[in-house]
């Protein structure tokens, strides 16, 4: 049973690498409504979340973030769905929330992908970090 989950993720892997995002959107929501391979959701999870992305379905991205946060919060793969919210922030000019998305994944994935990335965003925030600190404390 779990070989057609494995074959699946192996498809939805090479579509996704073929740079087919809106059938690996499709077809990953499918098998995540449908349940069909529970062993290997938190890849298909993954993947639908990237490919939603890719195809500028925001909305859905954003719920199956939220949803792979919540059903793996630890997994090393957290890091880069973090990492994506952190980036979402920066883009909205909301520095402070970045700066805790990304010093969580400081604190809590040091070793991941995106570690390097994320030290040199902090330092890059760090000093918009005091300066905001500093109006706070005059106010």
């Amino acid at each position: 049973p779990d070989d057609i989950g494995r074959l699946r993720v192996l498809r939805l892997t090479s579509l996704y690498k073929a740079e087919q995002y809106q059938v690996v959107a499709s077809e990953a929501n499918l098998c995540l409504e449908e349940d069909r391979h529970p062993r290997r959701g938190i890849q298909i999870l993954y993947l639908a979340w990237a490919a939603s992305r890719r195809v500028g379905e925001q909305e859905k991205a954003d719920t199956l973030a939220a949803r792979f946060l919540k059903v793996y919060p630890t997994h090393s793969l957290a890091a880069d769905v973090l990492y994506a919210n952190a980036m979402g922030a920066l883009a909205q000019a909301d520095y402070s929330q970045a700066h805790q998305i990304l010093s969580r994944i400081a604190r809590e994935f040091p070793d991941s992908r995106v570690g390097g990335r994320v030290e040199k965003l902090l330092k890059r925030l760090a000093p918009l970090m005091t300066e905001a600190q500093s109006k706070q404390t005059a106010q």
